[in-house]
């Protein structure tokens, strides 16, 4: 076994991109998962990546039971791979309702409970860290399975915090306001826009994937070794206050 191991989902863009970065730089092995070709991690000697489709249930427990090598001193699965629609709950339909749940809920789940068996197989303690999002507390427009999938992300990460307790795996989330990253970058070339999300938060200005990093580092070091069934707000305040 490795002394740091970590499994990423969602590894090749945005925040799971740069978490895997942040890993890699922190001496983790990581191995991460994604439909697509890998990211900025790719190419670097302790990165091996998965080229997967999440909602791939049986593909996703299988790869993580056989492919990932628990660490030693700490092992942590962060679960970052997530989609979201823009429509009306009027428009939505079911089978587009079901996809962003399986995307953003249920491989959240099935990821977590393979990495769980894992560790409790090897004999080693470890922490999941789910990115949620202030939409999993708060309700926005035009976002329903989103906000839906990630509530029930929020709920799912308790149970697993209750349920691996005794096996000493924590588990906690991280939920992000509106961070910049390739997914979010067409709000910033609008000047109104902008205006809008930084009236929103307490801390005017814009959310960075590096401030994500940080908190998921911290939950995964042993440091936060006390901390489990919580969620991290990373929102520049957004979730507070309401701002008049």
């Amino acid at each position: 076994m490795s002394g740091k191991s970590a499994v990423v989902t969602g590894a090749a863009s945005g925040i799971g991109s740069a978490v895997s970065v942040a890993l890699l730089d922190a001496g983790y092995r990581v191995l991460g998962i994604d439909r697509s070709d890998p990211g900025a991690a790719g190419g670097h000697l302790r990165y091996q990546h998965v080229k997967l489709d999440v909602t791939d249930s049986g593909q996703l427990a299988d790869v993580i039971g056989e492919q990932f090598v628990p660490g030693e001193e700490s092992s942590v699965l962060v679960t970052s791979a997530g989609q979201r629609e823009i429509c009306h709950t009027r428009e939505l339909e079911p089978g587009q309702f079901r996809q962003i749940l399986e995307v953003n809920t249920t491989a959240v789940f099935v990821a977590g409970q393979a990495f769980c068996e894992r560790l409790i197989s090897a004999s080693v303690l470890g922490s999941i860290v789910n990115i949620a999002s202030v939409a999993g507390f708060l309700g926005e427009p035009r976002r329903t399975a989103y906000v839906t999938s990630k509530h029930a992300t929020i709920g799912l990460t308790k149970q697993f915090a209750v349920d691996y307790a005794e096996f000493g795996i924590r588990a906690n989330a991280v939920a992000p306001g509106v961070i910049r990253t390739p997914l979010t970058e067409s709000y910033f070339g609008d000047e109104e826009q902008v205006d809008r999300i930084l009236q929103g938060q307490l801390l005017k200005r814009v959310g960075a994937v590096g401030d994500v990093e940080r908190a998921v580092l911290f939950l995964a070091d042993p440091a936060g070794s006390f901390i489990t069934g919580s969620t991290v707000f990373v929102d520049g305040g957004w979730s507070a206050a309401k701002v008049l």
